[in-house]
């Protein structure tokens, strides 16, 4: 961390993401497994496979609900977006697909799925989890060779808003150490209770 900015590489940061959403995808539905300090383990563990992993089926999946994964609007079959635009690395497939609205669709323009998003004020926390694990997925597979590289300012900031509803601090340093999230600076062993009225979303 520098000056107050988290600073990852893209591996790292994808790694906790993809652990972060499987720790929120529990906790947010059924709050009783919070802190879930094993569900975001258990999370960072599956991303070594889970980051590999296809997402045809999770594309198919969102495009048969029949809604904007931004705004929740009805949208016809087959409208939508590349999730990582063809000019940014992206391919012409099913897999880099994401269902979008008209208008949704308009605003995003060329701009990354979730670069998009972030630069929205949008919080990564009301951000669909299978739209997140799709984008996830590619962004693994198609930067393949710059995943040393520091993660962009905005999935920097995705983690950043992740990490802001986790509980404060409960992450041991040797798991730190085993998944490489040293510098996100989340050392201690405590964490906080989930504040009286705060629900998740």
């Amino acid at each position: 961390m520098v000056n107050g900015q988290i600073r990852l590489t893209l591996q790292d940061a994808l790694t906790f993401l993809y652990g972060w959403s499987h720790w929120h995808r529990v906790v947010s539905a059924n709050p009783k497994y919070y802190p879930g300090k094993s569900l975001f383990l258990k999370g960072l563990k599956a991303a070594e496979k889970g980051l590999m992993s296809p997402c045809r089926k999770t594309v198919i999946h969102l495009v048969k609900l029949g809604k904007c994964v931004s705004c929740g609007l009805p949208v016809p079959e087959g409208s939508g977006d590349h999730v990582i635009p063809i000019s940014k690395g992206g391919t012409q497939s099913v897999e880099n697909y994401i269902p979008l609205c008209r208008k949704c669709n308009s605003s995003k323009g060329s701009k990354d799925f979730l670069e998009w998003w972030i630069s929205q004020g949008r919080q990564i926390e009301a951000l669909n989890h299978d739209a997140l694990i799709v984008y996830l997925r590619l962004k693994h597979r198609f930067f393949l060779n710059e995943r040393t590289r520091l993660a962009p300012w905005y999935i920097c900031e995705a983690v950043r808003q992740a990490r802001r509803i986790m509980p404060r601090f409960w992450i041991a340093k040797k798991e730190c150490e085993a998944y490489s999230l040293l510098p996100l600076n989340v050392t201690e062993t405590r964490y906080q209770k989930l504040p009286l009225g705060v629900k998740f979303q």
